[in-house]
């Protein structure tokens, strides 16, 4: 009668222990850290990098930082404009028309991904796991909706919209979804680097200047 409870109990016994060596590890394996504050340190620290947030090829923004110079390349719903902001001077360009406009002595905040990052890092979050285009990642939650959104969703009720941030095993921003209700949300794929394209500082030669008056 003993040899048949001790049978039961040990395979009972490692089946708890395997679990709990589960359950340790995976929290043992969760960042400690804010990921996303640890993004917004990044980013301050470094004069110089490109900023990606992208829902399907046709509406994607792109923001570039070199130094004092900044570019926002925006492109949605077949629309293309660039904002450059160079030398104190603010150029916007239109590519559809192939035309620009200088603005002189504007005072524009070249520090935009940070802007947008210093109004969600300081609240609180929650953490969890979850699949995106088959793969999991792990995630912070935040209350409300962000500046990283392109959708645009009229909601009065700020309690029930959500924003997650999506980290890789190396812990680099790769997804960020906006869910506004069980029917509607928002996925952008995130790309941060340090190489920047140069040629979005440029204004292409054959584009016409307009005037302002």
């Amino acid at each position: 009668m003993k040899k048949k409870v001790l049978k039961i109990i040990i395979p009972l016994i490692l089946v708890i222990a395997i679990i709990i060596a589960i359950i340790v590890f995976r929290n043992n394996s969760q960042p400690k850290i804010q990921l996303l504050s640890e993004v917004y340190n990044q980013l301050s620290s470094n004069s110089s990098y490109q900023f990606q947030k992208e829902k399907d090829a046709n509406n994607k923004t792109i923001i570039a930082r070199d130094g004092n110079n900044a570019v926002i390349d925006n492109y949605t719903s077949g629309t293309h404009t660039t904002t450059i902001i160079k030398d104190n001077t603010t150029t916007y360009i239109t590519h559809e028309k192939e035309e620009y406009y200088i603005y002189n002595n504007t005072n524009i905040d070249i520090n935009v991904v940070e802007s947008w990052l210093t109004d969600v890092v300081s609240r609180e979050y929650t953490t969890g796991e979850e699949k995106i285009r088959g793969k999991k990642y792990y995630y912070e939650e935040y209350q409300g909706t962000t500046m990283f959104t392109d959708t645009n969703v009229l909601n009065d009720d700020e309690s029930q919209v959500k924003t997650r941030f999506y980290f890789d095993k190396d812990n680099n921003l790769v997804y960020i979804k906006t869910i506004f209700s069980q029917m509607e949300e928002e996925t952008l794929k995130i790309e941060i680097s340090s190489d920047i394209d140069k040629s979005l500082f440029e204004i292409p030669s054959e584009y016409m200047e307009i005037s302002i008056d």
